[in-house]
């Protein structure tokens, strides 16, 4: 296998990965899991810097060559497979970050609501505690 060949798969599997881990993401945005979030970006930019290098090393190994290379039928096709799966890559990234921005709107929405109702909560147990003695109307008494 050449050099260029090589490359093409390591390119493929690093994809793959990261589509893999934009499933995930997609499923933590999807369910508010902020800390799941935070642990999948941690993964995926593990990958990206490799992704971003590999793709780097692709272009300069096809850009010294004087003559078109020979790549072998499969891995033109997973070569332009490469390229469809970046595209969805950047697509699925882009909604998750739409998707994300959303749930950020409804998480701040529902602090602020909650934190409305422990103020109202913490208000009446206050009043109900706090009632004043001495000048009391007493409705028990006869007279």
């Amino acid at each position: 296998m050449n050099e260029l060949e090589k490359i093409i798969a390591e390119r493929r599997e690093q994809l793959a990965g990261l589509l893999a881990l934009t499933s995930q993401q997609e499923a933590a945005v999807a369910h508010a899991h902020m800390n799941e979030l935070m642990r999948v970006l941690e993964e995926k930019q593990k990958l990206t810097a490799p992704l971003v290098a590999l793709s780097q090393k692709l272009k300069r190994t096809f850009d010294s060559l004087a003559f078109p290379p020979e790549v072998s039928a499969p891995y033109r096709l997973q070569h332009e497979e490469c390229n469809a799966m970046h595209r969805e890559l950047i697509a699925r990234e882009n909604a998750c970050e739409k998707s994300l921005a959303a749930v950020r709107g409804e998480i701040s929405e529902r602090a602020v609501h909650g934190d409305e109702a422990r103020r109202a909560a913490t208000g009446y147990s206050r009043s109900r505690t706090e009632l004043p003695r001495g000048n009391q109307l007493d409705l028990s008494s006869d007279e």
